[in-house]
């Protein structure tokens, strides 16, 4: 199996409060395998409120080329 290290800026969320927001990732940057993955970032506040951001990583074999799109990013508290 083909694999592309990949690496991006991981987005930043932030709150109203002033408080730091609990962040969930379901990748991080590194090894992805040839094909489609997608990356979720989820924020939470101590209120219970969330925020989603999510990543197309798409990993090409023929080109050794890893694309990366910014499917949605909402940051909203």
């Amino acid at each position: 199996m083909f694999y592309a290290e990949v690496i991006w800026d991981e987005p930043q969320f932030s709150d109203n409060s002033g408080e730091t927001p609990r962040v969930e990732k379901t990748h991080a940057p590194g090894l992805f395998p040839r094909g489609l993955t997608l990356v979720i970032y989820t924020a939470f506040d101590e209120s219970g409120n969330n925020s989603t951001c999510e990543l197309e990583i798409k990993v090409i074999r023929k080109v050794h080329l890893a694309i990366i799109q910014v499917v949605e990013c909402f940051v909203y508290y």
